[in-house]
This record gives structure tokens, sequence and C-alpha cells, in this order.
């Protein structure tokens, strides 16, 4: 997943590349353990902006909590809440399932975890 998501930014600086393999493996992840079957990833680099989409088939969002420090799982969706500028869930273009999506800003393009919920699209509920 990390090659994946390295080769498709194509020498973007650092710092991002690090943040988008984050997020990426994180929703990917998730798809894999929660999402009823197979994923669909893809990467789209703008002059300011990574966009990360995750498709799964389970219609159900995913929600950051707070597992227990003893807990083995449960900080992925911690992690992706802490890491992006913005993300949030919307229904599969096929109406089967969902799409995960996640936006990173270029290092010094916006402001890190300020307003995190873009219009029209749809936050899962605590998140």
């Amino acid at each position: 997943m990390r090659r994946y998501v390295r080769g498709a930014l194509g020498g973007t600086d650092e710092e991002l590349s690090a943040r988008a393999e984050l997020v990426a493996s994180e929703l990917a992840t998730n798809a894999l353990r929660h999402g009823g079957g197979g994923l669909h990833v893809a990467v789209r680099a703008t002059g300011s902006s990574v966009r990360i989409e995750v498709t799964d088939a389970s219609p159900s969002a995913p929600r950051p909590r707070r597992p227990a420090t003893d807990d083995p799982g449960g900080r992925g969706m911690l992690v992706v809440d802490a890491v992006a500028d913005d993300w949030g869930v919307e229904p599969s273009p096929t109406g089967d399932g969902k799409v995960v999506w996640v936006v990173l800003q270029r290092h010094g393009a916006g402001r890190h975890g300020a307003g995190r919920q873009q219009a029209g699209r749809q936050r899962p509920p605590g998140g």
C-alpha cells in the first residue's frame, strides 16, 4: 500500500508522502477488517493537496473511538483524524458500500486540522 501511494504521488515532498502513506494504510486496514470484502484505493494529487479514497462494500461509516490502553487495536481512525486536513464518508458511486476520503494539504498550503468537513460531505456521528 505504501509503495502504491508513494508511486502515485511521484516525487512530492517527504512529509506529505509520509502522511499519505500512513492514512492510506490505516484506511485500507479498516476496509479489510470491517469492509465486507475487497477494496479499491485511489490517490489523486493536485498542486496543493492529495485526496485519498478507499472504497469498500460495507455501508457502515468508520468512527474514531477511544480504545482502552490495553486494547491492541481501534486507533486507526484516531490517527486518520489527527493527520488529515479533512475527511469524510459518502456512498459508493455504485450504491454498494461507501467511500472514505481524506484530503491532505501540502505543507504550508492550509491549516492542518482546521475545517474538517466539506460542504455536501457526510461525516460520521461523533467524528
